[in-house]
């Protein structure tokens, strides 16, 4: 929860693509770590290292708080794919890896989700922008020389 809260404060102030591949970095090492371990406090602590730091870098809130910053107009719309693709996640993965542990071990299977968390949030991470106006954009992706009914001045 703490690592969440500091989370929220750097994407806020930075953006989100330092905390996202931290994350990324951290629960990469940590699955695979995972994979190579044979004792039960190393798993722990793997495990907790991976909850703690890792995953609350690139969890739910990092992506609706990016997405909160670009979208206004669709903001509701943006949002909801936004956690249709985490929701999504959160069920194939499990029936993918149960196929894979199944097939090729445990080990493995961690081997394999330390793979997938790097190779979908590192090229993630490096597109997140903080906001719209950093890039001469306006929030819904518009350019700021258009001016909708409406619409404050820019």
């Amino acid at each position: 929860m703490l690592s969440g809260i500091a989370a929220g404060k750097v994407v806020d102030r930075k953006g989100p693509r330092g905390p996202m591949l931290l994350g990324a970095l951290v629960t990469g090492v940590g699955l695979y770590t995972l994979s190579l371990q044979s004792s039960l406090w190393v798993f722990w602590a793997c495990y907790a290292i991976c909850g703690l730091v890792g995953w609350n870098l690139f969890n739910p809130l990092v992506v609706n708080s990016v997405l909160n910053k670009w979208f206004v107009a669709k903001r509701g719309w943006a949002l909801a794919i936004g956690s249709t693709g985490i929701s999504l996640a959160g069920m194939v993965t499990p029936v993918v890896l149960t196929a894979w542990v199944d097939t090729a071990g445990w080990r493995a299977g961690y081997a394999a989700l330390a793979a997938f968390v790097l190779v979908v949030v590192v090229p993630v991470a490096m597109i997140a922008r903080r906001t719209p106006e950093d890039h001469g954009l306006r929030p819904d992706v518009r350019d700021p020389s258009e001016h909708e009914e409406g619409d404050p001045p820019p």
